[in-house]
């Protein structure tokens, strides 16, 4: 699975590496899913798309009976937290998507860390 992106990396020239790319790269390296273990998400699904410009990396996972969904494109990520089993009504009107640019030195170490502290502050 993670042959396509190990493919377009190392034609890829490194000096040109955006914040997907190291992302990217964070994950063919199984650096990500030990991370997000660590941190205690669960049923994490990995899912990404490579096509020039509308490449991506989602992120399915859960913790502590939260739902949390995280997209990294080429420009910016996003993610929503919910609970599961919410209706599609509440979840077209209750949930937003924080959508975050990418900062100079974004780091997915960090973002992931934090996501994690903020969940266990909402409980």
């Amino acid at each position: 699975m993670k042959r396509k992106i190990r493919k377009y990396l190392t034609k890829t020239n490194i000096e040109s590496y955006g914040p997907l790319e190291y992302i990217f790269d964070f994950y063919v390296s199984g650096k990500l899913e030990l991370l997000l273990h660590n941190l205690g998400f669960k049923e994490v699904d990995i899912l990404y798309q490579i096509r020039n410009e509308s490449s991506y990396l989602q992120i399915d996972m859960k913790k502590d009976n939260l739902v949390i969904n995280v997209e990294f494109d080429r420009t910016e990520y996003d993610y929503i937290i919910y609970s599961p089993g919410i209706s599609a009504e509440d979840f077209s009107e209750k949930i937003k998507r924080n959508t975050c640019k990418y900062s100079e030195d974004f780091s997915i170490e960090e973002f992931m860390v934090r996501l994690s502290n903020d969940l266990q502050n909402m409980l």
